[in-house]
């Protein structure tokens, strides 16, 4: 979202920015991201948090509805006072939804740029209004809630995009020796374990390869059992982790390694990672699960492998280390592909909903 708001300032379009505050989540700020804060107003209470891994969601009743009305009226006079032509609305689960309809009812275009697999409101309470659009972050988002019986009248797929030449790599890796990267919350829902179990595979028959963990650690029992496992089977010299780092950082690490593997276990609903490790001239194997499915299309721009499989993942790491020319060019046709996912271009679309509503 702040990237789409980013491209809409830059091209010259007056944005109010409203959200919430998650001081608690400690993460790294660039300069960049003082650029638009100019247009933030940080302003809404969530019915939770995102703490271990895990939401915790408030339990009282009244509170939660507390929260909704206060959101509600905040979200009013914001539309007194700045009088927007269009309201972009994000992931919903955690402040309530009813102002979508005050918002519509008004006759101002809403347009819900939905990442998660839920809208936030149940079936019942769809807006069904000609001016609603339903902006999902992928093609298989979008099946998945006309699979859930959501009667919306205007679907577009509207992918998050990313500054992709922040990634752009003129210069692909040498593939002689797997260089793995892994970039994402350590949890097991991301599957980190599913990749340790695959390069403990590996090792197991003297396959030389390294790996770097990016990403908060959320889970300390997980975590515990991660390092267990990693010394265990005598990888700590060839397995590294980094915790949370900024844009820069993880580019640089991008730049370092020559595979990145995506090993979710659960259906993402675009897998923003793979596109970004594509730009950098990265070799993806995917567990291609959800919308991520839409970005790696194996043997084409990547591998896939089955979810929760560390064997096979084991056996598609091994064919990279074993096939360096075919590594190359799955890498030059994943950088070829990553293109059409640049923010650049999602803001383009996102500009071309907005004029057809209104």
């Amino acid at each position: 979202m702040w990237e789409l708001c980013a491209g809409l300032i830059k091209k010259g379009h007056e944005v109010k920015i409203m959200t919430s505050d998650s001081p608690y989540l400690n993460q790294i700020t660039g300069p960049e991201s003082y650029s638009i804060e100019k247009n933030v107003t940080r302003c809404f209470e969530l019915f939770g948090n995102w703490k271990k891994g895990v939401v915790e969601v408030e339990q009282d009743q009244e509170v939660l509805t507390n929260i909704a009305v206060k959101n509600h009226l905040l979200i009013r006079q914001a539309l007194e006072a700045f009088k927007p032509e269009v309201c972009i609305v994000g992931n919903v689960d955690l402040m309530g939804y009813p102002f979508i309809k005050e918002i519509l009812n008004k006759g101002i275009p809403v347009i819900h740029r939905l990442g998660n697999k839920e809208p936030g409101y149940p079936v019942e309470d769809t807006p069904q209004h000609p001016k609603y659009c339903m902006a999902a972050a992928s093609n298989w988002l979008i099946q998945s809630l006309k699979e859930q019986k959501h009667p919306i009248e205007r679907f577009e797929t509207l992918f998050p995009g990313s500054p992709l030449e922040k990634y752009y790599r003129y210069v692909l890796p040498d593939f002689s020796k797997l260089k793995i990267v892994f970039a994402g919350i350590i949890a097991p829902f991301k599957g980190f374990h599913i990749l340790i179990e695959a390069l403990a595979v590996l090792k197991a028959i003297n396959i030389p390869f390294e790996c770097h963990a990016i990403g908060n650690n959320t889970n300390e029992t997980y975590y515990k059992q991660i390092l267990d496992f990693v010394e265990e089977k005598k990888m700590q010299d060839q397995i590294h982790f980094y915790g949370y780092q900024s844009r820069k950082a993880m580019v640089r690490m991008f730049d370092q390694c020559n595979t990145l593997v995506f090993p979710t276990i659960i259906e993402e609903a675009f897998g923003k990672s793979q596109i970004e490790a594509m730009a950098s001239g990265l070799a993806v194997i995917s567990s291609a699960t959800g919308g991520a499915a839409e970005v790696v299309v194996h043997g084409k721009n990547g591998l896939t492998f089955k979810g929760g499989d560390a064997l096979d993942l084991a056996t598609k790491l091994l064919f990279l280390t074993e096939n360096p020319e075919e590594s190359f060019q799955l890498a030059r046709n994943g950088q070829m592909s990553s293109t059409k996912y640049s923010t650049p271009r999602s803001v383009s679309k996102l500009e071309a909903i907005i004029e057809s509503m209104l």
